[in-house]
């Protein structure tokens, strides 16, 4: 994403190095910088006013269901996996 808006990844300094998401977000709050951070995490904040977004045009990100590969797998992990295969097919 960087090498595609002429950013050498290489060539950046890291300042800091956060947590959680919501330790990012808090930070941008308090002025330490700028973030891309998803909506889920942003919401609020958004709302109230505390941060602006910045149209970016950022691709999709793909996201992964993962289970523990021994683990019991309850009617309720299962429902929820449907769910989400129904949504994003």
């Amino acid at each position: 994403m960087l090498r595609t808006r002429g950013f050498d990844p290489a060539q950046l300094t890291i300042a800091m190095t956060l947590p959680s998401n919501e330790a990012v977000r808090t930070a941008v709050e308090a002025g330490a910088g700028v973030a891309v951070l998803s909506r889920l995490v942003v919401a609020r904040a958004l709302k109230a006013g505390d941060l602006v977004e910045l149209p970016l045009g950022l691709p999709d990100r793909a996201f992964h269901a993962l289970r523990h590969k021994e683990r019991y797998r309850t009617r309720a992990a299962d429902a929820l996996t449907d769910l989400i295969k129904e949504q994003v097919a």
